[in-house]
């Protein structure tokens, strides 16, 4: 199994908490929400990492230098959504079976223990009882 992370929003929303760091790289816990997403996918054996990023793409890739994960960069993340970055993994080998994360959002890894879990081999997790807005 192999791992897709969206990382190349700008995260303006956060106002000041985004000015010099990718929204991935706020703490939760004393650890990056990157870091914790990638620590729990290894621990279940999901090593093989792909992650676009944009927005500050080298502060990104200087706070995950040791973490054996490949990066790769969207030009366009200001002017195109995060399907452009899914779109930039079109060309990897292989990569027919993966968990697709947006890099912003933090999960308890119970959720994965349950999704790795599945026969179907397409499935979504989300959120039932957010009702979500604009």
């Amino acid at each position: 199994m192999k791992a897709v992370i969206l990382a190349a929003g700008v995260g303006s929303r956060l106002g000041e908490l985004t000015a010099d760091k990718p929204k991935c790289m706020l703490n939760i816990n004393g650890k990056s929400l990157i870091h914790y997403q990638i620590e729990t996918l290894k621990k279940h054996n999901i090593n093989e990492i792909y992650i676009i990023g944009g927005y500050k793409f080298d502060v990104l890739k200087n706070h995950i230098k040791n973490t054996d994960v490949a990066l790769i960069y969207n030009p366009k993340y200001r002017e195109w959504n995060n399907i452009y970055s899914f779109y930039l993994i079109k060309d990897i080998p292989h990569l027919t079976e993966f968990i697709l994360l947006n890099a912003d959002t933090y999960f308890h890894e119970n959720i994965l223990k349950q999704m790795l879990k599945f026969e179907e081999r397409n499935a979504v997790m989300l959120d039932a009882f957010k009702k979500l807005g604009d």
